[in-house]
């Protein structure tokens, strides 16, 4: 069974770092100053916080919940580069 709060915590974490954002930063471009009570694990987000959080790193929703990312994620499956804070999406037509 998958532990959806682990996945979430690693999750929030890792797109956190590759965007070269702080703690702050997200709080106040999602707009939840109890951001960093959620990246911890302590409280879960509202679906409007999650929402906002896959606006601003550019992934789906379920990405961020369900499992943990890993490197073959952006690698392989979704994303071309991650390159200064921002993940570039692979075009079908490319």
């Amino acid at each position: 069974m998958i532990d959806i709060k682990n996945a979430l915590k690693h999750n929030l974490r890792i797109l956190r770092e590759i965007f070269d954002l702080s703690v702050e930063d997200v709080a106040q471009k999602i707009g939840a100053a109890d951001y960093a009570e959620i990246e911890k694990g302590e409280k879960e987000p509202s679906v409007l916080e999650l929402l906002a959080l896959a606006d601003l790193y550019n992934i789906d929703m379920d990405k961020i919940v369900r499992r943990p990312l890993t490197n073959f994620f952006f690698r392989d499956a979704h994303y071309d580069c991650i390159d200064k804070g921002r993940i570039s999406t692979r075009h079908e037509n490319d």
